[in-house]
């Protein structure tokens, strides 16, 4: 057993319990003071607004389907009925045209009753499709594009024309590229047809030619064509329907069109450009203009040839065409 030593009637053990409480009580107030101290800050604060209660919210309207020919919700135009089950009458389809018109401009629409629609009538009827779909009245559009009957091309030139003319090789492609060139050059008047027309008809022996046949040999190192290196004249001898000659009017016809591929020479452009190449000659030369003052066949050739070649010819093909452009 222990014994501790005393200090008058208190001993050490009696101290230590002292010491020990009056730890305790310590803690004990100061958590005490810290708990007042918090609970006077909490108090200062400001007020938390109440939160809302919440509205239910209001069910938005749906939203009609896509047009299932544009792909637009509520396109604004009307393909026919395009909501619901999506089905048209044959005689809706004609608003379909509308559609493809404004997307291209050389689309345009038969008149409902006309003998274009009843063909399309009959087409649906002897197809046994009562109600088609937007979808199908689309596919039996194609099918009578390829025929001619609905949609047709709104033609400056046609390809019945070209073949009155004696053109070889008429196809969809080419009228449809040679359409473009006119209508981006404003080849659109019946004079500027018939000038423009004749003169490719001879340079590109009515489209069997679309690169000159001489070797271009004789164009080598001029220098009024912009030919300055060597090679210059056979690669760039003349191509498209107009013979686009020399490196100057291929280097202009390349920035005027965006296309530097154009400078590789004859066989590109011959093969991707002969009406657009044809086109920006006689736009670059100011054709349009010339022909407007009224101006003979020798007079143009002149301007396409630098001289008189193939004359003869030329009126040939100009009196074919005054015959068909009217």
């Amino acid at each position: 057993m222990i014994k501790y030593p005393t200090v008058g009637v208190i001993t050490i053990k009696t101290i230590r319990k002292r010491i020990l409480l009056q730890i305790i009580s310590i803690h004990i107030t100061t958590a005490f003071i810290l708990t007042q101290v918090l609970f006077a800050f909490a108090t200062d604060l400001p007020p938390q607004p109440e939160r809302p209660t919440e509205e239910p919210t209001e069910e938005l309207p749906q939203l009609p389907p896509p047009c299932r020919i544009c792909g637009r919700t509520a396109c604004g135009i009307k393909h026919g009925d395009i909501t619901g089950n999506g089905r048209v009458e044959i005689g809706d389809a004609i608003e379909i045209f509308k559609y493809l018109a404004q997307i291209d401009n050389s689309i345009t629409k038969a008149g409902k009753g006309s003998r274009e629609w009843r063909a399309a009538l009959i087409t649906v009827q002897s197809n046994k499709i009562n109600k088609p779909t937007i979808m199908d009245a689309i596919e039996i559009l194609k099918y009578l594009a390829k025929m001619n009957s609905i949609i047709y091309v709104k033609y400056i030139v046609s390809p019945q024309q070209l073949k009155e003319m004696g053109w070889f090789n008429v196809t969809d492609e080419m009228v449809a590229d040679l359409n473009r060139t006119l209508k981006r050059f404003d080849i659109t008047t019946t004079p500027r047809i018939r000038h423009f027309i004749s003169q490719c008809a001879h340079e590109s022996g009515l489209g069997r030619f679309m690169r000159e046949m001489a070797s271009g040999e004789a164009y080598e190192g001029r220098k009024d064509l912009g030919n300055t290196q060597p090679g210059d004249g056979p690669r760039f001898k003349g191509a498209g329907f107009i013979q686009l000659t020399g490196r100057w009017n291929y280097q202009q016809f390349a920035n005027f069109i965006g296309d530097p591929k154009v400078m590789r020479g004859v066989d590109y452009v011959a093969e991707h450009y002969p009406w657009l190449s044809a086109g920006f000659w006689w736009h670059n030369n100011n054709m349009n203009e010339f022909v407007d003052g009224g101006v003979t066949v020798l007079q143009v050739t002149r301007r396409v040839n630098g001289g008189t070649n193939g004359l003869a010819d030329r009126e040939e093909m100009y009196k074919r065409a005054v015959k068909i452009f009217r």
